[in-house]
Parts: structure tokens; C-alpha cells; sequence
């Protein structure tokens, strides 16, 4: 996300996908601490960040499949200020008693259980999902031949990796309660990421040699400051 943003900092589409890189690490980062042993209300506090940065995860998502590959930011003013408001509101909810109310015993050990307001959630996010995926596929059929291929390939990181999300980190849990599998949630979103990245660097005819000894660089760089 940053090594793509650095390259064109005024393409709208390319700063969607830095603030999606963002949210996952973010994301990704509390889905670590709230699998880690100890305190069941220090659990639960991770557990509702979880669902607080899945949630504009999901709404960018959805800005970046209707903006992409526009370099120009499409949405008007109105629909922005609704797309904010909407997230901003559905973030706020998930980190109350109204999304996950507490922590519950289960035969996999410790598990959160749903409140009232867990279907506004599942809208909001899996609406979004939804609607980019399906914005997405409506884009691939009419592109051009020459241009489907990053289409495709972008269709199928993101269809994998949100089906293996919904399946381990919501359905299980919400309906088995069993959270055994939310510690592959980091691992499952990366054919999304590299699928929206690789059709960034195609559309943009970036070098992709130069654009993946750029990335190892910055993870090298990174692993070395941790």
C-alpha cells in the first residue's frame, strides 16, 4: 500500500488501497491480541476492535472497486459524507455491549456472543462485500479483452480471500462458536491485497520486477526497526 501510494500519490484508487492496507494491519493486528490467553474482558475489548476495522475495511472496499482504475475520486460529495457517516456510526456500535456482549465458555474455550446489533453490523459490512464484488464482476464484463486480466485476477484474490474471512472469523463463530480458525484471518486477506496491487501496477504499467524488490526492501527495512 505505501510503495504503491509513494508511486502515484494523486490516484485516487491507489490512496483507497493504502487506507485498505492500513485498516487490514490494523486488523490484522487486534485479530493477534484477542487470540492471546488472558483476561476475558481484555479479550473482549480486542475482539470488538476486530470488528471496529473490519468495518471500514469493508466500505473502502467498496470505494476502491467503483473508483478503480480512475485516477479522479468519482463518488460526489453526498455519497462520501454517507459513506462516512455510515462507518463512522457502525464503528462507534462495535465497540459496545450492542455487537458483542461478552465473553462466553465454549468447547473451544473462550468465545464472544452476539447482541442485538450484530445484523446492523453483518449489513454494513457484508453489504459492502457484496456490492463490491458484484460492482466488480459488472466491471469485467464490459472491459475491454486487453483488460480483463487484471480484472480476473483481482476477482479471484478477493473472492477468496472474503469467502475464507466470512466463513472462519463470522460464520463459525457467530453460529459454532468456534473462533479456532480466526488466526489465519491475517493469511486468508492476502490474495485480496496482492490482487488489488497487481491490478494497480498493470493498469498503471508499472515495472513489476522493480515494484516487488521495492516491497521486499520495505519489509526488510521494517523486520529489521522491529
Amino acid at each position: 500500500g505505501i510503495v504503491l501510494y509513494l508511486h502515484n500519490r494523486k490516484s485516487a484508487s491507489n490512496t483507497l488501497f493504502f487506507f485498505i492496507s492500513i485498516s487490514t494491519v490494523c486488523w490484522s493486528i487486534a485479530n493477534y491480541f484477542s487470540l492471546q490467553p488472558g483476561d476475558p474482558i481484555a479479550i473482549l475489548k480486542w475482539v470488538r476492535l476486530v470488528l471496529f476495522f473490519a468495518t471500514p475495511h469493508a466500505i473502502l472496499f467498496l470505494l476502491f472497486i467503483n473508483n478503480f482504475p480512475a485516477d479522479k475520486l468519482l463518488l460526489s460529495r453526498l455519497k462520501r459524507w454517507l459513506a462516512a457517516v455510515i462507518g463512522l456510526v457502525t464503528m462507534m456500535i462495535t465497540l459496545t455491549p450492542y455487537v458483542f456482549s461478552r465473553m462466553m465458555v465454549s468447547n473451544q474455550g473462550l468465545a464472544p456472543m452476539p447482541g442485538p446489533l450484530m445484523p446492523l453490523f453483518g449489513l454494513v459490512v457484508f453489504g459492502s462485500l457484496i456490492m463490491g464484488l458484484v460492482l466488480m464482476i459488472m466491471k469485467y464484463r464490459t472491459a475491454v479483452p486487453s483488460e480483463r486480466l487484471k480484472w480476473e485476477f483481482m476477482l479471484f484474490g478477493i473472492f477468496l480471500s472474503y469467502f475464507l474471512i466470512i466463513l472462519t472469523n463470522f460464520v463459525f463463530v457467530i453460529l459454532f462458536d468456534n473462533p479456532m480458525f480466526n488466526v489465519f484471518g491475517p493469511l486468508f486477506m492476502l490474495p485480496a491485497i496482492i490482487g488489488m496491487g497487481y491490478a494497480i501496477v498493470r493498469h498503471q504499467l508499472l515495472n513489476v520486477k522493480i515494484i516487488t524488490t521495492e516491497i521486499f526492501v520495505f519489509l526488510i527495512l521494517s523486520v529489521s526497526v522491529i
